[in-house]
């Protein structure tokens, strides 16, 4: 089986980005990604290597930066908000707050408890926003009632995400020899 060009180009363009996201303390380790790539990516794993290398890269910079992990956290926080503001659809709001939570759980593992309760009770705050400011989805008319505290056992699928996350994330680190 021969790997196609788009394909070698394509892993090319992800490698390459992946080596640029590092952070400058991790440059040397970008290059030795990128001979490998360029080794790898001459058979049909080229570019499963390349995304490896992404995902890594994501994580390194993210580990690096809390303020790129805080950014991922407003932005999860800003897709549920989105999906609960304008559908009527809670297992769409419940999947984003599960892929939201598994990935910044797996990309910032020291932090899925964080993770998992501020994306876990994002649906609760957004309730209460509108019960306060009086604004309310489309779908819906003004509520009366206070926001309903049940909707803060969103938390728990979210710290359980989260926490996937970061054991993947522990699986397919690399494992340090013992002196």
């Amino acid at each position: 089986m021969t790997t196609s060009l788009n394909d070698r180009t394509l892993a090319a363009a992800v490698t390459r980005l992946a080596v640029g996201l590092l952070p400058p303390d991790r440059r040397e380790w970008g290059i030795a990604m990128q001979n490998e790539a360029d080794h790898v990516g001459r058979g049909p794993g080229g570019l499963a290597w390349a995304i490896g290398c992404l995902w890594t890269a994501l994580g390194q910079r993210l580990s690096a930066s809390p303020w790129l992990y805080l950014f991922g956290v407003g932005a999860g926080v800003g897709a549920v908000t989105v999906f609960e503001w304008r559908t009527d659809e809670d297992t769409i709001t419940l999947g984003v707050i599960l892929l939201a939570s598994l990935i910044l759980g797996a990309l910032r593992a020291r932090a899925f408890w964080l993770t998992g309760i501020v994306l876990g009770a994002s649906v609760y705050a957004i309730d209460l926003f509108a019960r306060v400011s009086g604004l309310h989805p489309i779908y819906e008319h003004a509520a009366k009632t206070p926001a309903d505290p049940t909707t803060l056992v969103l938390v728990v699928p979210a710290l359980v995400a989260a926490g996937i996350g970061a054991g993947l994330a522990a699986l397919v680190r690399p494992r340090r020899p013992k002196p």
